[in-house]
């Protein structure tokens, strides 16, 4: 290797360091401001590129026990304690993760939902009558649904669902606080629908009859959602941006539950959404994005068609 070269891996080492160093520090200033997910996504970024770093491993296993994952948070500071034996700081957590596990084990899902309704409250000093908060819970709502995708990507489905809840229903309270001229009300509509597709999604993954009955109950009512923000913004044809999604998704549910007349009719009424669209515009690449939805459906219906030979219909 010559002297080039050599100069070449070396500032490519110093240039790695740097980029985990202020990683790093982003993170933990997110952590500091209470921003968990975000705090968690540059964290992952710096355990991407350097999986033994102690610091990383704590501090996201912090912030996994502050969204109330304290299972997520255990994995994590384990690893941060592995690599680094001598950080009181990481012990400590570690400790505190064990004895949340043990509350979090013997809390009901009401309870549950309960606690992330009073620690978002108590950390924003928001008041529940007072109108003057409308802010404050539209920030609390916005943050739960960040936190929401975070334990939904990291497979925690029954936390995330209550994450997603939660952030519905501070909306719901943002809405009915609101004069009709702090919010808009066509983005306050598209979130409730965020919140409850993956709310949907959420209980699909858990995969059960009675779990999977509840996620076709919250796809009926994001797209009865989609309708109303539909009929505020004067659409004539779409009935809103997730709403071939949504019905596409539903459709998997009645496949689980051996409906496949239904799951025809909710690809057939997906498929009509997307037709009528110039570029299905549910994920910003329009007619790329259109037509890898549609290619899902047209698979997935022949699937169901194949399973309604094979063993029928309910």
């Amino acid at each position: 290797m010559d002297k080039t070269q050599k100069a070449f891996v070396m500032t490519r080492k110093v240039l790695q360091r740097l980029r985990v160093y202020f990683l790093t520090q982003r993170g933990r200033v997110y952590l500091g401001r209470g921003e968990l997910s975000e705090a968690s996504d540059a964290l992952r970024d710096v355990l991407l590129g350097d999986e033994k770093n102690a610091v990383a491993w704590k501090l996201r296993g912090i912030a996994y026990a502050r969204m109330g994952v304290p299972h997520l948070a255990i994995l994590h500071l384990k690893r941060a304690v592995e690599e680094n034996q001598d950080d009181p700081t990481a012990i400590a957590a570690l400790r505190a993760a064990d004895e949340a596990a043990i509350e979090r084990a013997h809390r009901s899902r009401e309870d549950h939902l309960a606690w992330e309704r009073d620690r978002h409250q108590h950390e924003f000093g928001a008041s529940t009558t007072d109108s003057a908060n409308i802010d404050v819970y539209w920030r609390c709502a916005k943050r739960l649904k960040e936190e929401g995708v975070v334990v939904f990507l990291e497979e925690f489905f029954e936390t995330a669902s209550i994450k997603f809840e939660v952030a519905d229903a501070f909306c719901c309270q943002t809405l009915a606080m609101d004069d009709g001229k702090q919010l808009n009300m066509a983005e306050a509509l598209q979130f409730r629908v965020d919140c409850l597709s993956n709310m949907g999604s959420c209980y699909f993954k858990m995969s059960t009859i009675r779990t999977v009955k509840v996620a076709v109950e919250m796809y009926t009512k994001a797209l009865s959602l989609c309708e109303e923000k539909r009929k505020l913004s004067g659409e004539s044809v779409r009935r809103g941006e997730a709403a071939a999604s949504i019905l596409y998704r539903r459709a998997q549910a009645y496949q689980f539950l051996y409906y496949f007349s239904l799951s025809l009719i909710d690809l057939k009424a997906a498929n009509m959404i997307c037709e009528d669209c110039e570029g299905y515009v549910g994920d910003g690449r329009g007619g790329e994005g259109r037509g890898e939805l549609v290619r899902k459906i047209e698979r997935y219906t022949s699937y169901i068609q194949h399973r309604i030979q094979a063993v029928g219909d309910l």
